[in-house]
């Protein structure tokens, strides 16, 4: 009977083979949680009610309430007028339009 001896070589790269495809997996539920908690923070809920107020104390007021930061240059002279705003349980999405810049 033959007894079948796998060189230094095979063994090396059957070994390289089973951690490279650990590593593929784990990476993969990594990434699947990341995802799953990233689209945990949309449900937020925000109350407001502001008279005649700076746009930044309304966005710090924003950032006491829920999970959000808003970063912006405090230089912009649009950031000191003053606005009015009442909302009760509403998502930021609803009363604030977003958008990318």
């Amino acid at each position: 009977m033959k007894k079948s001896r796998l060189t230094l070589g095979e063994s090396n790269l059957r070994q390289s083979t089973k951690l490279l495809l650990i590593m593929k997996m784990i990476a993969a539920l990594i990434l699947i949680g990341t995802l799953h908690v990233s689209a945990g923070v949309k449900g937020q809920r925000i109350s407001l009610k502001m008279d005649q107020t700076e746009i930044t104390k309304v966005l710090k007021a924003i950032e006491k309430q829920g999970a959000y930061r808003f970063l912006y240059n405090s230089d912009i002279k649009g950031l000191r007028d003053k606005v009015s705003i009442e909302t009760t349980n509403a998502e930021l999405s609803e009363f604030m339009p977003l958008r990318a810049v």
